[in-house]
């Protein structure tokens, strides 16, 4: 008869070690996006907002995947708006220092609303703020208003009202502070490695 075990969950995490902060001297804040370019991640969406909202504020999307030229071709009219391209990880700092806020406005769809980003995690390494939708990927990583900011999934509308609101709040250096403080808590490697080494050892000992 096999021994019942309780489930240890190792969640998601990034390597503090590789991850550098630099402090904003910019006159305007930059909105950003970094990953892969494909449909559920809502870029259109995230575009058509900035279109109808005609932003000062750059918007720079890095990345590369399917959804490029579309991309592209939704924002050929705004020159707020520019596809930087694929960016390697070796670069990768690069285009967090070019970025103050980073967009995920991801679709709801079963891969969304059960895998969490990485991607959202390493933002809030870097001292991002994180705008995001509300699948559920997204709400096991970010408490509105506290890690973070949520809008409805799919929602123009909602997206256009969640971005003028970050543009006129003074509280957001306390978000990104307490988004840090939960990664260097609790989302890192060093974090995993001790958990790692627990379940190891319990099961080393039979336990």
């Amino acid at each position: 008869i096999l021994k019942k075990r309780k489930i240890t969950v190792v969640e998601n995490a990034v390597d503090l070690d590789r991850i550098t902060t630099s402090n904003n001297t910019r006159s305007e804040l930059v909105f950003g996006y970094i990953g892969t370019l494909s449909p559920i991640e809502g870029l259109d969406l995230l575009i058509e907002a900035f279109n109808n909202l005609d932003l000062s504020n750059k918007l720079l999307i890095f990345g590369d995947g399917i959804e490029l030229e579309n991309l592209k071709k939704l924002s050929s009219s705004n020159n707020n708006i520019i596809c930087q391209g694929k960016v390697s990880n070796s670069k990768i700092v690069n285009a967090y220092n070019q970025i103050d806020i980073v967009v995920n406005p991801r679709k709801s769809s079963y891969l969304t609303n059960s895998v969490t980003p990485l991607k959202t995690l390493e933002a809030m390494a870097y001292k991002k703020l994180v705008l995001a939708s509300d699948v559920g990927g997204m709400k096991e990583l970010i408490k509105n208003d506290k890690t973070g900011i949520l809008f409805k999934s799919g929602d123009c509308s909602a997206l256009e009202k969640a971005l003028l609101k970050v543009l006129n709040r003074d509280d957001l250096n306390d978000i990104i502070d307490n988004a840090y403080d939960y990664i260097h808590k609790q989302r890192n490697w060093y974090h995993n490695a001790k958990l790692y080494k627990k379940l190891y050892s319990d099961l080393k000992n039979g336990e």
